[in-house]
């Protein structure tokens, strides 16, 4: 048996690959061909008329390019090696690098759009958010309440449900405004935003609808129930202390509840009823729909 180092290649057909015989005559193997050493040491140990196929390249000394790749078979005849090579197709490798290549770019580029993606839609929730805020007290705005007040109350006669919506408007808040600038004014804006922020259920919604007047929905809420709610804002509301505003800020509130006949600007308009009954007997108290009875 003879070990690689030791074999010696005695005849090549160069031709195309311009390697004369001369350049590989009588040389040993592994000064001819790159290959895995095991690989082609394993092939020694061969039984007779037995072959094994190994990739084989021409050593850099021989050619300038390392392109010239082999897939080539060596037989055991006698005490012989026969090696028959076909040189393999390097443009298909090449290929398969550069779709390597390409799909590498194209997950990276993924990535990328995938991200901008990502920005572009949580500037497009934000932009949306916005939309439906009004920008001082963080609270819904008009157009978003009556939107989603048209929703509930649909929810709400579907499923034979109570609903209660309570208005709430600061009184004499222009004097507040005249007295100690519009700075202070929106403090007591942005304070009762806060207050009505705390004060909300997650499935309720708290919106500020005009200059100083806002706004209540209390989902499965009914007139007592709305009622007591009201009077917890009310209590709350005089008790808010605004850097630079001495005087106490009260506010007027009025409640309806969904009544079986109303449609969401019926039980919109007798709130606002209800709120003017209490700026018109007094101020500073909660007033519910004159057609209910408790």
């Amino acid at each position: 048996m003879c070990e690689v180092r030791e074999a010696s290649v005695a005849c090549l057909g160069g031709g195309s690959l311009n390697i004369s015989k001369k350049e590989i005559n009588n040389k040993k193997i592994h000064e001819v061909f790159i290959t895995d050493a095991e690989d082609l040491e394993s092939t020694f140990l061969l039984k007779e008329g037995s072959y094994k196929e190994i990739h084989l390249k021409f050593c850099n000394s021989l050619l300038e390019k390392d392109n010239y790749i082999f897939v080539s078979y060596i037989f055991k005849l006698d005490n012989n090696y026969c090696l028959i090579g076909e040189r393999k197709n390097v443009e298909d490798k090449e290929a398969l690098e550069k779709i390597s290549l390409l799909n590498n770019e194209l997950a990276n580029k993924t990535r990328k759009l995938t991200k901008k993606n990502k920005k572009l839609q949580q500037a497009k929730d934000e932009i949306e958010k916005l939309s439906k805020t009004d920008e001082l007290t963080g609270l819904a705005n008009r157009r978003h309440f009556m939107n989603y007040l048209q929703k509930i109350f649909s929810q709400a006669q579907r499923y034979s449900q109570s609903l209660s919506l309570v208005m709430i408007d600061l009184d004499k808040f222009k004097n507040i405004n005249d007295t100690y600038g519009h700075d202070a004014g929106d403090k007591v804006l942005s304070a009762l935003g806060d207050l009505l922020n705390n004060e909300t259920r997650n499935e309720d919604l708290a919106a500020r609808i005009g200059g100083e007047e806002f706004i209540v929905i209390l989902t499965q809420t009914d007139l007592n129930d709305a009622r007591n709610y009201a009077e917890r804002i009310r209590k709350k509301i005089s008790k808010l202390n605004i850097e630079s505003i001495p005087v106490k800020i009260t506010a007027s509130l009025g409640v309806a509840t969904m009544k079986n006949n109303d449609d969401y600007e019926s039980i919109f308009n007798r709130a606002d009823e209800a709120l003017y009954k209490a700026k018109n007997s007094g101020r500073d108290k909660v007033c519910k729909y004159k057609g209910y009875k408790l």
